[in-house]
């Protein structure tokens, strides 16, 4: 699997410092994001033909942790502002 890219620097700073201006940070609050939604789903919960929207997904920092489970099922990202909805797509 090709590695996500990462939204520009600017966007991703929307939502937090990223103090040094790497993604380790980004990478991390993204996918124990992630980890805490998965944690909240029934038991035997699968995406299988499900529809998940993120609203107020930003630059994507937790959708792109979800992109295993985008094969199955469709996900969907809507920011407040076009650019970061622009910046949020697979390229």
């Amino acid at each position: 699997m090709t590695p996500t890219p990462f939204p520009p620097i600017e966007l991703a700073t929307r939502v937090g410092e990223l103090y040094g201006a790497d993604f380790v940070l980004y990478e991390e609050i993204g996918r124990s994001v992630r980890t805490e939604i998965l944690a909240l789903l029934p038991p035997g919960w699968t995406f299988d033909g499900k529809r998940v929207l993120d609203f107020g997904c930003g630059a994507g920092r937790t959708l792109r942790h979800f992109l295993e489970k985008a094969q199955v099922g469709a996900f969907y990202g809507c920011a407040s502002t076009s650019r970061a909805s622009r910046g949020s797509r697979p390229t």
